[in-house]
This record gives C-alpha cells, sequence and structure tokens, in this order.
C-alpha cells in the first residue's frame, strides 16, 4: 500500500529544509573561522591539537618538590582553560591489606588545601559490577594515595577522584577488565599511576632496571611490566599502558628520572627511583636499543644447604639480598650446579657428597629470584643419570625457566635466547672441562643475524684459582676470534681476574652464589654482573657479595670496591665513573 501524497509532500518539504539549514550553517561556520595571518596582518596563535591520557609520578616524598613541579607543567602543558572533571588514581596496596585484589573507597579526602570528593556514580559501577570492592581501611595508611592527595587538590580543584590500589597478584585479566570498564563509563577522566621504581638496589643496578621499565612504557608493553619490570606496582603501570591504549595516546614523554642515591649522593647505599611521565597524542615514542642482563655464580641445593633450608624453605636464602637484584632485565640467570627431582632428597650435613640431588622445591627459589634459565652445561648436571637430567629439564620448563646447555656437547639446542628491544641476547652454556669444540662454529652461525648479541657462559678453569688459566684464556680468545661479545664463566668457586680481547670482556670466573663451600673467605665470595647491550656497545656492572649462613648480601663501601679493584687491575682505561658509580664501558667494535 503506497503512502498518501499528502504524507509524501510532507517528508519532501522537512528534507528540503533540513538541506537548506545545513547548507546556512556551513556557511555561517565557514564566515565565522579567523582569516589567514597574510590577510588580517597578524600572527594566529595556534592551539594545541594534543590530549593527555594519563601519567605516572612517584609518591616517595624525596622528590615532593620535583612532583609539584610536574603537576605545574601538566596543568600548564594541557589543562590551562579547563580541569578534568575526574581523576583516576592508582597505587600499589603497599601493605596487602583487604580482601580483593583491587579495591576502592567512597570517602570524602581531607587534605590541607581543601577536600576532594569521590567520583560516586564511577565507584559504584565498579563495585556493582564487581570488579573492585570498597575496603575504607585498606586506604587510611595507603601513603600511595594520600601523598598524591594535595598535587591533585591544588592542581585540579574541582576534581573528584576514583581512588584504586591494587595488590601485587593482580593479574594482566584483572587489569584489562578494571580498564576497559572505566573506559566506558569514564572516558574523559585523568589517570594518575603513583608508582615508584626500582627498589632497595645500589643506583647503578636501579637505573639499569628502569631502562627496561622506561622501555615499557615507551611501548605500553603490558605482558613486560608484568613479567619484568622492578616496580612497586606493575599492575599499576599496566593499568596506564592499557588506558594510553584505550585513549589511542601512544606517546609517553619523560619529565625527570631521578635516583635517591644519586639525589643524597650516596649512591651505594638502598635507592629508591623515579620517572615522572605521560601520556599524550602523537607518534609512539621509539625506545632505545638495547637488550638488559644479570648473571649470578653457581647455585646449589643439596648437602648442607638443603639440609638446612629444605623445611623452612628455599627462598629464605634470600632473606638479605631480596628478590629483586635479577629482577628488571630481559635475562636474568645462573648456574645451577645439580640435578633436580620430584622425589624426596635426603641429606646428611656431615656427609660432603661430590654428588648432587636437588628437591623440586628448589625451583621455586629460581623463581623468587626472577631467573629466566639456569645453565646445565656443568660437571654436577647428570649426578642422577640422563632420566634426571631429562627430570630436571620438564620440572624447569614447567615453572617458565629456561634450561640453557647441555652437560656434554655443544650443539645449535646449546643457545637460549632472550629478546630484548631491537636486540637478542643469545646466550650459550658450554662445558668447557668436557667438550667444548661446538662452541666456535655455532658463534659464527650466531653472528650471522647482525640483530644478535653473544654470551657465552662455559664452565670452566681451575677450581680455588684466583687468577684464570691459559686454558681459560686460549677458549676466550677462540670464542671473541668466531664472534662472541662477552664470555662470563663459572666453576671456581671464587671471583676471578676480568680479561679484555679485542675489545669484548672476560669474566673469568663469578665464584659462589649459593653454596655450603664455608671453609674459605673466597669461596664465601660471588659476582653478580648485570649489564646492557645497546647501539653503541656494551655497558657492565659488578655486583660483589658475600655469604653469612650460605644467604648472600650484597657488599658495599670498602670491602666491595676492593674485589673490585682487585678483578679489574688489568682494564682500567675500559673504567668509567658516572653519579650512580663505576662502570665498564666496551664500545662496538
Amino acid at each position: 500500500m503506497k503512502p498518501p501524497k499528502k504524507i509524501l509532500l510532507v517528508l519532501g518539504m522537512s528534507a528540503l529544509f533540513f538541506l537548506l539549514w545545513f547548507t546556512a550553517y556551513r556557511l555561517l561556520a565557514e564566515n565565522q573561522q579567523p582569516a589567514h595571518s597574510e590577510e588580517r596582518g597578524e600572527k594566529i596563535q595556534e592551539q594545541p591539537t594534543s590530549i593527555i591520557s594519563g601519567m605516572v609520578v612517584p609518591h616517595h616524598d624525596i622528590v615532593r618538590q620535583r612532583r609539584t613541579e610536574f603537576f605545574t607543567e601538566i596543568h600548564k602543558k594541557f589543562f590551562a582553560e579547563e580541569n578534568p572533571k575526574t581523576v583516576i588514581l592508582i597505587s600499589p596496596n603497599h601493605f596487602e591489606q583487604g580482601r580483593a585484589n583491587i579495591q576502592t573507597t567512597n570517602r570524602v579526602w581531607h587534605t590541607d588545601r581543601g577536600d576532594i570528593s569521590p567520583a560516586q556514580s564511577v565507584i559504584n559501577i565498579l563495585v556493582q559490577n564487581g570488579i573492585a570492592i570498597q575496603e575504607p581501611e585498606s586506604f587510611i595508611r595507603e601513603h600511595g594515595i594520600t601523598l598524591i592527595l594535595g598535587n591533585i587538590r591544588q592542581t585540579f580543584p574541582g576534581a573528584t577522584l576514583v581512588p584504586i590500589i591494587v595488590k601485587r597478584e593482580t593479574t594482566p585479566a584483572e587489569i584489562e577488565l578494571l580498564a576497559t570498564t572505566l573506559n566506558t563509563v569514564c572516558a574523559s577522566c585523568l589517570v594518575i599511576a603513583s608508582v615508584d621504581f626500582s627498589h632497595y638496589q645500589p643506583a647503578a643496578l636501579a637505573n639499569l632496571h628502569d631502562q627496561l621499565s622506561l622501555r615499557a612504557l615507551q611501548n605500553r608493553d603490558r605482558t613486560l611490566l608484568f613479567k619484568h619490570a622492578e616496580v612497586d606496582s606493575p599492575a599499576a603501570l599496566a593499568f596506564l599502558a592499557q588506558w594510553a591504549t584505550l585513549r589511542n595516546t601512544y606517546q609517553f614523554n619523560t619529565f625527570d628520572h631521578t635516583n635517591s642515591g644519586v639525589i643524597t649522593g650516596q649512591p651505594d647505599t638502598e635507592t629508591t627511583t623515579h620517572i615522572f611521565g605521560w601520556y599524550q597524542e602523537g607518534t609512539a615514542t621509539a625506545p632505545n636499543k638495547s637488550v638488559t642482563f644479570a648473571v649470578a655464580g653457581d647455585m646449589m641445593f643439596g648437602r648442607a644447604i638443603g639440609h638446612s633450608y629444605e623445611k623452612k624453605g628455599f627462598t629464605h636464602l634470600f632473606d638479605t639480598i631480596g628478590n629483586r637484584v635479577l629482577w628488571g632485565v630481559d635475562a636474568a640467570f645462573a648456574n645451577l650446579e645439580g640435578p633436580t627431582t620430584a622425589q624426596k632428597v635426603a641429606y646428611d650435613p656431615k656427609l660432603m657428597s661430590l654428588s648432587f640431588l636437588f628437591p623440586k622445591t628448589s625451583i621455586d627459589a629460581l623463581s623468587f629470584l626472577h631467573l629466566d634459565g639456569v645453565s646445565l652445561a656443568n660437571n654436577h648436571t647428570l649426578n642422577n643419570g640422563s632420566a634426571g637430567l631429562r627430570e630436571t629439564r620438564d620440572l624447569l620448563q614447567k615453572s617458565g625457566i629456561s634450561p640453557i646447555g647441555d652437560p656434554s656437547h655443544v650443539t645449535d639446542t646449546s643457545v637460549t635466547f632472550f629478546t630484548g628491544e631491537g636486540l637478542r641476547l643469545a646466550v650459550v652454556g658450554v662445558h668447557a672441562l668436557v667438550d667444548s669444540s661446538g662452541t666456535a662454529p655455532l658463534i659464527r652461525k650466531l653472528k650471522k643475524d647482525p640483530g644478535n648479541r653473544i654470551l657465552i657462559f662455559p664452565h670452566w678453569g681451575t677450581e680455588y684459582a684466583l687468577t684464570h688459566s691459559k686454558t681459560q684464556e686460549a677458549l676466550a680468545k677462540q670464542w671473541i676470534d668466531a664472534g662472541a661479545d662477552l664470555i662470563i664463566g663459572a666453576h671456581p668457586h671464587v671471583i676471578q681476574d676480568i680479561g679484555v680481547y679485542k675489545g669484548a670482556p672476560i669474566v673469568y670466573s663469578l665464584g659462589n652464589f649459593i653454596f655450603d663451600q664455608s671453609f674459605s673467605q673466597e669461596t664465601q665470595q660471588g659476582l653478580i654482573v648485570t649489564g646492557s647491550f645497546t647501539g653503541d656497545g656494551l655497558s657492565l656492572y659488578l655486583f660483589p657479595h658475600r655469604s653469612t649462613r650460605y644467604q648472600p648480601t650484597l657488599l658495599r663501601g670498602e670491602e666491595k670496591q676492593t674485589i673490585i679493584d682487585r678483578i679489574t687491575k688489568n682494564i682500567k682505561p675500559y673504567l668509567k665513573q658516572s653519579d650512580a658509580g663505576s662502570f665498564l664501558f666496551f664500545p662496538n667494535r
């Protein structure tokens, strides 16, 4: 049935009226546009087109003044005309309080600059959908929230607040749901991630860890943040990175990067680092090429160590050194001096057997340290036979730890790759006391890829000798001639000297990391080597440690310097100084 002609006429007249109105509106709008500067004879002030979605600020009060300056700069740059109506403030749950991984509260916040009201409707949606629960008491002592409130009230008066704290075990899925929900109900909100970066490490090591964290922020890489960032809340940073992606603000800008050890002039103490930055519209920030690593020496969990620590937990071996030293890098590994089994292991502390076997609970300690791999290319890996080697590899891989190398030979499977930013670290485990003949051919094959940086991790040398042998030196030169970029050795159970050949460093022996050889001072000392390959070359940082009751502690001051002076006495030209401490630098060859 056709519609009446009268209705068709009315519809046609309406469409014509709309067309005429729209044309007139467009013409009027065009006429109201400012003339070109050439026509008006004056300069036009261009308005900024970029917007900001979120920022990261430290709550560490040593940088309180710098934090205020940062807020002032952000306000001047982005909010001179209009403040954000709502701020989402996300912080670590430092004291792990409350029931849920993600918590919030609808309290009114009182500051010395005035009150801050809660964004009640947004908070209600998070609670009603089970994404967060209200836990007001968890916020009472949470300095990640309270220390930022004054800055928010002073800089953005009138803005309401969505306070969020997240526990350490908050999952990527929980963070994704939180971000996508808030993007639906509060898309114009400004996110502030209250996060301090590296904790408790000497300044040089802390700054190295921050290389990875900063790169992850530049790439908005939530996986890297969750797995490797040595910060007080990977989850809060992952939320910020996802928020930036959802808001199409890909450019990360850095306002400042500071270190408490440098600020106080005490770089060898336990420090905290701080990154001030924000996301805005624009081309994504391109990180510099780099791949970072940390390497520790010989580890064993049998004999007296198993007897002393299995029941209380092997993680207590690290009560003094903590679990952050080897965290915060692309590749963290050590030498695992023996096989692991799911079977029960018996210990006789009086019997110093040379056949090692560790319970599978020892792998918890490896995970606790954030190790990415362990070398099996040594003289104790086969102590439980070939079946024991297979079981060890299986247990490690199930825990996400890569077995590096083989105790019998060197083949293509002896290399393990760790990916950085535009560079890849190829770690080759070599039991040089048995057969290293396949090492040089493997190096030459790896060298064909210009993105590879090749680190050889050999088991070699003479036990308890403080200087390297001629055999070690000959092998090192052979491997460097083939294209190796760095050699770091194990097995002598003491720290040996460091050499250089054709511009490539050779750390002959790291000594013990976890071992029950308490019969001498030298066997209770060890060395952790960390570093970074970049487009310019290789930087190495040396951290001696000493064990007491088998527990390692980083050395500081004169005791640390005495060891560094001994092992670097023949390579002084490569030693460099910075505000964060000394390091070794080797330009690209």
